[in-house]
Order: C-alpha cells, then sequence, then structure tokens
C-alpha cells in the first residue's frame, strides 16, 4: 500500500472514531445544510477566543493565535484559572461555558453573532474543555525545554497505557 494512501486511511479512521461532529470544520456536501460549515474566518475567531479562554490562563502564557490582529477579551486571568481549576473538579462542561462566557466582553461579543455562530462557538470552547476531562487520557503541561520559545511552552502527556495507533475519543 502507497505511504500516502495508508495515511489518509488512517486520517479517515481517526476522525471517524472522535466523539464529536466534524461536520463543523469539513466542507459542505450538497446534502449538508451550508449554515453547518465554518470559514475560515470563523474557525480563526473560535480557536483564538477558546485558546484565550481556557489555554493560556492554565499555561500563564499567550499561546500563538491564528489572527495576528486578535485582542484577548479582558478578563481576569486568575478567574479563568480558577473556572478551569473547578472544571478539572466538576467536569460539568455548561456550567464551565457560561462562567467562561459571563462578563461584559461576552455582551459585545456575542451580540453581533448568529445563533448558529454561537453554536459553533460553544462547540469549539467545549471541545478546549474536553483537554481537562478526567477520562480525556491525555493532559497538556507547560514545558520549558526550548530555547527558542523562551523556555515557555506546552507539552502533552499520556495518561493511559495505550498500544500503538489507539485512538482516543476525546
Amino acid at each position: 500500500m502507497d505511504p500516502k494512501e495508508f495515511r489518509n486511511k488512517t486520517l479517515l479512521v481517526v476522525l471517524e472514531r472522535q466523539a464529536f461532529p466534524l461536520t463543523s470544520y469539513t466542507k459542505a456536501s450538497s446534502k449538508q445544510n451550508a449554515s453547518q460549515v465554518l470559514s475560515a474566518q470563523e474557525l480563526s475567531e473560535n480557536d483564538d477566543f477558546s485558546t484565550s479562554l481556557v489555554l493560556d490562563p492554565f499555561l500563564n502564557f499567550c499561546t500563538h493565535k491564528m489572527n495576528t490582529r486578535f485582542r484577548a477579551p479582558r478578563v481576569q486571568k486568575e478567574e479563568l484559572t480558577r473556572i478551569i481549576t473547578n472544571f478539572c473538579i466538576h467536569q460539568d462542561y455548561e456550567k464551565a461555558y457560561k462562567q467562561l462566557t459571563s462578563g461584559e466582553w461576552a455582551n459585545v461579543f456575542f451580540h453581533i453573532k448568529s445563533k448558529v455562530q454561537l453554536t459553533k462557538f460553544k462547540e469549539h470552547i467545549i471541545r478546549y474543555l474536553r483537554i481537562f476531562d478526567k477520562h480525556s487520557g491525555f493532559e497538556i503541561l507547560p514545558c520549558s525545554r526550548y530555547s527558542t520559545e523562551n523556555y515557555m511552552g506546552a507539552k502533552v502527556c499520556a495518561t493511559k497505557n495505550g498500544a500503538r495507533m489507539n485512538v482516543y475519543p476525546i
């Protein structure tokens, strides 16, 4: 079998086994509703907001953003860290989402979004919260290994034993 073909089949198997729907991030087929598809700009915006609300406070540094002009919402970093820490204990996605999206910045952000866009944003935040799920099979930790990044980075560490090519749904 051709290595490229093997890689594509492996990727397809991994994507099929994911616990969350991927239709939001794939090209719309003729049967899909066009409102289910995120544009590159929407994906970029959702990802930048999600990393700034969920990952950045936990890692204690600003991660790379897709939009070079992105400005993080003005939220107390300690408050976001507390929300993520509490989520690790209670594992209530709805409660964590409501806490993360409460505040003055959210009113401005949500005011200009449609219901479909808000649903996609919520799905994206929940995907990032799944990083901190007790049953995810991995965890994200700060890493100070690389000097080119000023010794600030992150690493993904497995928390479950597994065989090669195992797929753990998140």
